[in-house]
């Protein structure tokens, strides 16, 4: 059993959530679990925001497995939710720990009431989508916050999910257009063609955007670099083979052009292009 004097020195040391937790675990290895209990509750009130109290939540639920512990901690910083984000993350404590769907509702629903900006509606989308897989919900709040949201990587990401989880390929392209007024020079332009193509199957769109790199580079290095990436994604040889025309225009020296050939054998060693490149280089030797 664990000393109360001694436990009362060792609690007197503790000034954050993970060392009330870490006592708790250790008092409760030496057989004394209702001051366990205690220590939980005391290491509550010690966390920083709601996600660690969610935290502090599931660790007692492992340890203890009582329930209304858990209940009891996770309501008690109820009150404390204002923004989004902390109603998402105290709704997760919920579903994750309690599986208490109705509970859920109800703070998604008070989340959304005291949403402001765009980022907490994107807060909010990801809690519909990640704890109740309602891609209608979702969809409709990543829309509508998206014009606050101006990071390049960010949106991607938005993107991604928009297209691969909540199935909406419109919302995705409009999501990757912004994303495309944030991105800069003909590679991250290439990326983001490789990214739509990959998230939505949108061959149209991602050439359109291969497109536009095509337009900003000069020089035959990375005009094959472009064909190349063509050829794996979206696979449209027809183009492939209208970039390495280019790069070949674009070449000014044996050494330039027979880069050109050796990427299109490598990449494409059908025969009529072979021979288009050959001539191509016979016809620049000359």
């Amino acid at each position: 059993m664990v000393d109360k004097t001694d436990l009362e020195a060792l609690e007197s040391g503790c000034s954050t959530a993970q060392q009330f937790v870490d006592l708790a675990r250790s008092v409760f290895a030496a057989g004394g679990s209702e001051h366990a209990k205690v220590l939980f509750e005391k290491a509550a009130g010690y966390c920083d925001d709601i996600e660690q109290t969610v935290a502090c939540a599931g660790a007692a639920l492992e340890l203890f497995n009582d329930r209304d512990q858990v209940r009891s901690i996770l309501e008690e910083v109820e009150s404390d939710a204002q923004f989004a984000k902390q109603y998402v993350d105290l709704a997760r404590g919920f579903k994750e720990l309690l599986d208490d769907d109705q509970k859920v509702d109800e703070l998604l629903e008070s989340g959304a009431e005291f949403a402001m900006g765009g980022e907490e509606f994107i807060d909010l989308a990801n809690g519909y989508w990640n704890l109740k897989q309602d891609k209608q919900t979702a969809s409709g709040l990543y829309e509508k916050g998206l014009s606050d949201v101006n990071d390049r990587d960010t949106l991607l990401a938005l993107a991604k999910t928009v297209a691969k989880d909540l199935e909406n390929p419109n919302l995705a392209k409009t999501i990757y257009s912004k994303a495309e007024s944030r991105v800069t020079g003909p590679g991250e332009l290439i990326k983001l063609a490789e990214s739509i193509f990959n998230d939505t199957a949108d061959k149209e769109f991602a050439t359109e955007i291969y497109a536009r790199a095509e337009q900003q580079i000069v020089g035959s290095h990375d005009l094959i670099n472009l064909a190349v990436h063509i050829i794996r994604n979206p696979g449209d040889r027809e183009y492939a083979i209208a970039v390495f025309d280019k790069a070949i225009d674009q070449s000014s020296d044996f050494t330039s052009i027979s880069r050109v050939f050796d990427v299109i054998v490598e990449q494409l060693p059908e025969a009529e292009d072979l021979i288009t490149s050959i001539k191509a280089c016979r016809q620049f030797v000359r």
